[in-house]
């Protein structure tokens, strides 16, 4: 008799997964994939985008429409146009991008983010995003920080506008000012040339402006240590 139970279980078990596996639908595969030159979009530049269907013919930009939404807002059109066998998008802000693909017989749309173009801060020979040591020399030399694109292939300086600058020495003694503009002046710069083995420099509360930028951005505080 358990036995006989032990079947009749196996068989509920068996037609149930069979029933629930008729009562989904089955999701159909992409019949399309897109592919961008920086991974997401960048704004305010030409993006360059790649886009392949199963399709005889190469995808044509009349198959195609596209919309932005800026977050917290509504949807809008965003043109898309073709060169030289590449389509291009320029996004003029932040926000999400969608790409709808007319396939015939479906429309896919793929989603793609557009993030701002990514500015460091720069001191002399060092980006102030990588940990590095700097000799007594070389630091006391700089004039002062930048900040610097590092993408999309620009050579690109924005302006800074003003920064924190902390000196803390081997003795744990604290001095720190604001200086207004990029180049070192009045007591940053006298800190700058004071700096000793073991000293560590914070720049922090950095604002900069780009050339196409209404409003000031804030860079990552930068770090040194001196050798």
């Amino acid at each position: 008799m358990k036995i006989n139970i032990q079947i009749l279980q196996i068989l509920i078990l068996i037609l149930g997964s069979y029933l629930v596996g008729v009562g989904q639908k089955k999701r159909s595969a992409p019949k399309s994939t897109i592919s961008t030159e920086y991974f997401d979009l960048i704004s305010k530049i030409d993006n360059r985008i790649t886009i392949v269907a199963q399709q005889a013919n190469p995808v044509s930009l009349n198959q195609l429409s596209a919309f932005i939404q800026v977050y917290n807002s509504e949807k809008e059109p965003i043109e898309i146009v073709e060169v030289n066998g590449y389509f291009i998008i320029h996004p003029d802000t932040i926000g999400l991008v969608e790409i709808h693909i007319n396939l015939g017989d479906t429309i896919e749309t793929k989603t793609i983010r557009v993030k701002p173009i990514k500015v460091v801060g720069h001191l002399g020979g060092a980006y102030g995003y990588v940990d590095k040591q700097i000799g007594i020399g070389e630091f006391r030399a700089q004039r002062g920080i930048s900040a610097v694109v590092i993408c999309c292939g620009f050579d690109l300086k924005c302006k800074v506008e003003r920064f924190e600058t902390i000196r803390i020495n081997r003795n744990d003694q604290v001095e720190r000012d604001i200086n207004v503009g990029a180049r070192f002046m009045g007591k940053v710069k006298e800190m700058i040339l004071k700096a000793e083995s073991e000293d560590v420099y914070i720049f922090r509360n950095i604002q900069y402006r780009c050339p196409d930028s209404q409003s000031s951005k804030k860079l990552d505080d930068m770090i040194f240590e001196i050798k």
